[in-house]
C-alpha cells in the first residue's frame, strides 16, 4: 500500500472515530409555500355581519356599498304587479342617519323614510309600478350600507310592517299619535289653511337652544313643494325659523300659528334647502314636521303668506304681479318695469340706472327657466354700491342720488329678469354718507324680516372700526322683548365681529362675525323680578379698518 493510500485509510478511520459529520444549523430553515394569488372576491358581504346592522330579516341582499355623508346606493327593483315588497337599508354602527326613498321609472315618489336613525323601511303596496328605484342615502355618518327587499302577499303586509319596524306615513294612524300625541291634528288643520295635498316625509325632535341656531336639511324633488311645521315645547319661546338654500342664502321665514311656525317651498328642479332653526329664548325642543307635496297638487297651494320659491316657475308678468301683490302689501305704489335683461350664464349683462335721493330699492325679477341671479351695482366712478343674489329674485337697496350701472349674470340657467325701482327719500343720512354698508345694512334687516321698507329703519349710528380696538354700544332690553341688533362694514378690512355681553357679569349673550355684515338678537323673557336686560355690544373690524353703521330694533313677541 501506498504511502498516500496509508495516509487517507488513516485520516478516515479517525473522523469515523471521532464521530465526524456536517455541522447543524443553528436554525431550522422555514418549510416555504407558494403564495396565493390575490383575487377579487365572488362572495358579496353577508349584512348579517356587518357590526352595528339591525334586523335583516328574510330579506334578499340588493346592493351593498360604503360611503359617507351624501353618498347614495341604489338598486332597481321588480316587483310583481300584485304582490308589495317590504324595501330595507341598514348601516353599519358608524353610520349616524341613513334615509331610503323610492321611486317609480317615471319618477314620481313611491315612499321615503327620512326619521333619524339607521334603520330605513318602506312598505310598497300594489298599485305600483313593475319596476322600483331604491335609494338609501348616507345623511349622517360614514360606513357600510346594504339594501334589501322582501317580497309580501297584500294579505301580510301588516305583519310584514310590523316585523321590519316600518313607519307610518299617513296622518291619524295610532302609532302617530303615540310618538306625538296632538300633533297629527295640528299638521291636518295646518294642511287645511295651506291648501294643496301633502303625505308626510319625516318628523324629528330637534334640541333647541337661544345662543345657537339649529339646522334641519331637506331635499326638493323637481316640481314638488316641502312643508315644514315647527312646534316648540313649553321650554323654549317665540321660534325663529329661516329657510336657506343650498348656497346659505335666505330663501324666506316660516310664519307663525300660534306658536308653531310653517312655510312651504317650493322648487322646479331637484335641490337641497336647510331649515334654521332657533328660538328667542329658552333650552329644550321642538318638533319638526316635514311633509312633501302630492304630485299635481302644487297649484292648489295658497302661497300667499308661506309658500317660497327657490327657483322662478312662471313667466314674466305672472312673476311680476306676484311681485306688485307683495310690495303693495309693505305700502309700495305699483310701477312697471324699467328695464329687461336676458341673463347668460358666466356673462354679465348692464343696465344704467338713474337714482334720486334717499335709498331705491331695485328687484330683480327672474321668470322661467332662469336659474339663479347675481347682481351688482357700481358707481360711475366704480365703486361698489350694493350686491345680492338669489335663486330666481333678488332685492338690492341703491343708497345715494347719482347715475349707476347695474350688471347681473345667471348662475345655473339662462333666463329673463326684469328691474323695478321704488324710491324711498326719508332715510336716515348715515345710508347716504356711506352707501355701501347702507345697502348691506337695510339688506340684512330686510333678509332677517326685521324690517318691511328702508324708511322705517329708524336711527342710525355711524362708527370707526379697527382691528385692534374694541367699540362699546351700550343696549338695553326691556322685560319679555327682543332687541334686533345689526351692523355693517364698508371699507378694507377683511369682516366685522359682533359680540353681546351682560353689563352686570360680564358673561357673554351671543356672538357674530360677518364678512359685510353681522347680527344678534337679545331677549328678555322671563327674568320676572331682574327686570329689564342690560348688554353692551361689543365691535371690532378684521385686519384692517372699516367704516360702519349699526342699528337695532325693538322687537314684541309676536314679530
Amino acid at each position: 500500500m501506498s504511502l498516500l493510500r496509508q495516509t487517507w485509510a488513516a485520516a478516515a478511520l479517525l473522523c469515523e472515530l471521532a464521530g465526524c459529520q456536517r455541522a447543524a444549523p443553528l436554525v431550522l430553515a422555514p418549510h416555504t409555500v407558494p403564495p396565493a394569488n390575490l383575487r377579487i372576491a365572488e362572495k358579496p358581504l353577508d349584512p348579517r355581519r356587518i357590526k352595528g346592522v339591525g334586523s335583516f330579516g328574510n330579506s334578499v341582499l340588493l346592493a351593498v356599498e360604503a360611503g359617507i355623508a351624501g353618498d347614495r346606493v341604489s338598486s332597481l327593483l321588480e316587483v310583481p304587479k300584485d304582490d308589495c315588497v317590504v324595501a330595507i337599508a341598514r348601516g353599519s354602527e358608524s353610520i349616524e342617519d341613513l334615509d331610503l326613498l323610492a321611486y317609480g321609472e317615471d319618477g314620481s315618489a313611491l315612499g321615503s323614510d327620512e326619521a333619524s336613525d339607521r334603520e330605513p323601511s318602506l312598505l310598497i303596496c300594489p298599485p305600483h309600478p313593475g319596476r322600483i328605484l331604491l335609494v338609501a342615502r348616507i345623511a349622517q355618518g360614514h360606513g357600510i350600507v346594504a339594501v334589501g327587499s322582501e317580497r309580501v302577499a297584500p294579505g301580510l303586509a301588516a305583519k310584514a310592517a310590523e316585523r321590519y319596524s316600518v313607519k307610518p306615513r299617513e296622518p291619524g294612524d295610532p302609532a302617530r299619535l303615540k310618538a306625538w300625541p296632538g300633533l297629527d291634528e295640528l299638521i291636518l288643520r295646518e294642511r287645511a289653511r295651506v291648501g294643496g295635498r301633502f303625505q308626510d316625509l319625516r318628523r324629528v325632535a330637534l334640541a333647541l337652544d337661544a345662543s345657537v341656531p339649529t339646522t334641519l336639511p331637506a331635499t326638493i324633488d323637481a316640481g314638488r313643494c316641502v312643508h315644514g311645521l315647527f312646534v316648540p315645547s313649553d321650554d323654549v319661546s317665540h321660534l325663529d325659523v329661516t329657510v336657506l338654500d343650498d348656497q346659505g342664502r335666505i330663501l324666506g321665514r316660516a310664519v307663525g300659528s300660534g306658536r308653531q311656525r310653517s312655510v312651504v317651498v317650493c322648487s322646479p328642479i331637484a335641490t337641497e334647502i336647510s331649515f334654521e332653526v332657533r328660538p328667542h329664548a329658552g333650552r329644550g325642543l321642538a318638533v319638526a314636521a316635514l311633509s312633501r307635496s302630492v304630485a299635481g297638487s302644487e297649484s292648489e297651494i295658497d302661497g300667499e303668506l308661506v309658500r317660497r320659491d327657490v327657483y322662478p316657475n312662471g313667466d314674466a308678468p305672472s312673476e311680476l304681479h306676484a311681485l306688485e301683490d307683495h310690495l303693495k302689501k309693505l305700502g309700495y305704489a305699483p310701477r312697471a318695469a324699467t328695464a329687461k335683461l336676458e341673463l347668460q350664464i358666466g356673462r354679465r349683462s348692464s343696465v344704467s340706472l338713474e337714482l334720486g335721493g334717499g335709498c331705491t330699492r331695485i328687484d330683480l325679477v327672474g321668470a322661467a327657466p332662469l336659474r339663479g341671479i347675481d347682481a351688482r351695482l357700481w358707481s360711475d366712478s366704480g365703486q361698489l354700491r350694493a350686491a345680492g343674489a338669489g335663486g330666481g329674485s333678488a332685492t338690492l337697496f341703491g343708497c345715494g342720488a347719482g347715475k349707476l350701472r347695474l350688471d347681473a349674470a345667471a348662475l345655473l340657467g339662462p333666463g329673463p329678469v326684469s328691474i323695478v325701482t321704488h324710491r324711498e327719500a326719508g332715510v336716515p343720512p348715515e345710508l347716504t354718507r356711506l352707501p355701501l354698508a347702507g345697502s348691506r345694512l337695510v339688506s340684512r334687516l330686510v333678509a332677517r324680516g326685521v324690517l318691511l321698507r328702508a324708511d322705517a329703519i329708524g336711527k342710525v349710528n355711524e362708527l370707526a372700526l379697527g382691528a385692534e380696538q374694541l367699540v362699546s354700544v351700550p343696549v338695553m332690553v326691556p322685560l319679555d322683548r327682543c332687541l334686533e341688533i345689526d351692523v355693517a362694514i364698508e371699507g378694507q378690512a377683511a369682516g366685522v365681529e359682533l359680540r353681546a355681553i351682560e353689563q352686570d357679569s360680564d358673561l357673554e349673550l351671543d356672538s357674530a362675525v360677518g364678512e359685510a355684515a353681522a347680527s344678534s338678537r337679545l331677549c328678555a323673557y322671563g327674568r320676572g323680578a331682574l327686570g329689564s336686560l342690560n348688554a353692551r355690544i361689543e365691535l371690532r373690524s378684521l385686519s384692517s379698518s372699516a367704516h360702519a353703521l349699526i342699528a337695532t330694533r325693538l322687537l314684541s313677541p309676536a314679530d
